[in-house]
């Protein structure tokens, strides 16, 4: 069990199978990475779909609706965004009103990069429809579990909202009117920035202009210095990425995907 399912059981989420002919919106996957199969299944067959993520992933941003780009690690940032948008006419009851209320659009909005109208815009696409959330793996161990099962939670106890796990596992408990936490401060990853991705293919690849924030070269030998190691491979610029945010491809990577690291050459 990850600790974003371990946080939907304490709010009573169920997680159900994922219709991949409705309307959906990702978040927090890389997602042909994760699940090629779904993923083009959808692209094919699902009504209309948007796309969150803090990277652009070419096959998929071609093919959405719309595509968002947020910081890593502010995805209760965005999903506070969402619910306040969401919820914003609907009949609450006072505690969740002074919730909402108590909200601050403006930084969290600020942290995430995420604009209060491109929120609206994208929401806009689905009035009428019912909206299945897939919640990719890049979140499964979010720091900030309980605060994004939470809000989840709050939107599903006023609006017919359907959540999804790439793996298809699904889970079935009583909804719990518990309140999210307060989000007083997201987290940050300024910085060069690493996303741990589970691979045989042990790959270490950017965009130029990461390459340019760490001081290295195409092919340039290098060490990559996080909290959970460090980790020697060839450095390779990739033209498919963008923004500075790296990929390296790992055998096993326990935690949340995304890490500050520290990037020096090679000895």
């Amino acid at each position: 069990m990850s600790k974003l399912t371990d946080a939907f059981k304490v709010y009573g989420v169920s997680a159900e199978a994922l219709d991949t002919k409705g309307s959906v919106i990702f978040i927090g996957t890389l997602p042909l990475k994760d699940n090629e199969k779904l993923i083009k299944n959808l692209c094919e067959n699902a009504k209309n779909f948007i796309y969150f993520s803090p990277i652009e992933d070419a096959f998929l941003s071609n093919r959405a609706q719309k595509y968002i780009k947020y910081e890593a690690g502010s995805e209760a940032g965005v999903l506070a965004l969402i619910a306040k948008s969401v919820l914003q006419d609907s009949e609450v009851s006072g505690d969740v009103r002074e919730y909402l209320d108590a909200l601050d659009e403006g930084y969290l909005s600020a942290e995430s990069n995420v604009g209060e109208e491109e929120i609206e815009e994208a929401l806009s696409l689905f009035e009428g429809e019912r909206l299945t959330l897939l919640l990719g793996e890049d979140i499964q161990e979010h720091p900030d579990s309980d605060a994004v099962a939470g809000l989840i939670a709050l939107i599903c106890r006023f609006k017919p909202l359907g959540v999804s796990l790439p793996s298809g596992k699904e889970l079935s408990v009583d909804k719990a009117d518990i309140l999210p936490p307060h989000i007083d401060e997201l987290r940050s990853f300024d910085g060069t920035a690493v996303y741990f991705y589970p691979s045989n293919d042990e790959r270490f690849y950017a965009s130029a202009q990461f390459a340019l924030a760490a001081k290295i070269k195409d092919k340039d030998e290098v060490i990559i210095t996080v909290k959970s190691g460090e980790y020697k491979r060839v450095f390779e610029v990739s033209s498919e990425l963008k923004g500075t945010i790296a990929i390296l491809g790992v055998n096993e990577h326990k935690g949340f995907r995304y890490e500050v690291a520290k990037i020096t050459k090679g000895r």
